[in-house]
C-alpha cells in the first residue's frame, strides 16, 4: 500500500518543517488529494494515524480534499474535469479523453515513494500528432510545470516528435520519475513483522492482473 509510504514522507516534511520554522506540536494537517493519484483518502488517514504515533504529529487532526482531475475532449475541444479515469466527457459522452498530464506526474511520485524514494525530478517526451493546436500544448505544458512545482520536482529533460496527421491521437506523452532513497530507508516484504498493520483498499493482485492481461500474457478475456 502506498498510501502508508506517502504517510511516511508526509511526516518526514512535517518534521523538516518543524526544525526550520522552530515548532514541536502539530495540531492539525490539511492535505490536497488529486482524484486520479490513486490514493484512498480514508486508508492515508489511517495510515497517518499509525505513522505519526509518537511523533510530533501524534493526536493531529487530518483535513484531506479531494480535487478533480482535467482532460482534453477532442470532440468538444474542451478541458473538463475528472473524478475517474473511466469518465466519459459531461458534453459528449465520449471516452476518448486526453489525461492533463497532472495526474500522470502524480502517479509517477506514487511510484517513487511506494520504493521509498523522494520524488526529485522528471522526464518528458512527447509525440505531437501534426495539426495539434499550439493552445492545447501550451495548457498541457502549463499544467505539467504547475504540477512539478506543486509536487517539489523538477522536469529536467525531454524530447518532441511531431508525426503525420492519423498517426497519433492528437498528443502522446511519456514521463520517467527519478527519485532519492533517504539513507536509513529500506522497503521490502522482509521487513514485515507479527502485529504490523496491512492496508488494503481493493482485491489483492487485481492491478498485477490487469496489466498481465493487457498485455496478452493470459490466455483469456476479462473486464479486469
Amino acid at each position: 500500500m502506498h498510501e502508508m509510504t506517502l504517510c511516511a514522507a508526509i511526516l518526514d516534511q512535517l518534521e523538516e518543517q518543524a526544525r526550520a520554522q522552530n515548532f514541536q506540536h502539530v495540531k492539525q494537517l490539511w492535505l490536497e488529494i488529486g482524484a486520479l493519484a490513486c490514493v484512498d483518502a480514508e486508508a492515508l488517514r489511517f495510515g497517518f494515524g499509525l505513522a505519526c504515533r509518537g511523533t510530533l504529529a501524534e493526536g493531529a487532526i487530518v483535513h484531506i480534499e479531494q480535487t478533480p482531475g482535467r482532460g482534453w475532449c477532442s470532440l468538444c475541444q474542451a478541458e473538463i474535469p475528472l473524478n475517474s479515469l473511466l469518465d466519459p466527457c459531461p458534453g459528449c459522452a465520449s471516452y476518448g479523453l486526453q489525461i492533463t498530464p497532472q495526474a500522470d506526474d502524480n502517479r509517477h511520485g506514487n511510484d517513487l515513494a511506494v520504493g521509498g524514494a523522494t520524488p526529485r525530478y522528471l522526464t518528458c517526451s512527447m509525440i505531437i500528432e501534426e495539426g495539434l493546436r499550439l493552445s492545447q500544448l501550451r495548457r498541457v505544458v502549463a499544467s505539467m510545470a504547475e504540477t512539478a512545482v506543486a509536487a517539489g520536482v523538477q522536469i529536467v529533460t525531454g524530447d518532441t516528435k511531431v508525426v503525420p496527421r492519423g498517426s497519433a491521437d492528437k498528443l502522446f506523452i511519456n514521463t520517467t520519475g527519478i527519485g532519492v532513497i533517504p539513507a536509513g530507508i529500506s522497503l521490502g516484504a522482509h521487513r514485515a513483522r507479527p502485529g504490523d498493520a496491512i492496508l488494503v483498499n481493493g482485491p489483492v493482485g487485481d492491478h498485477g492482473a490487469a496489466i498481465v492481461s493487457a498485455r496478452g500474457e493470459l490466455a483469456l478475456d476479462s473486464t479486469i
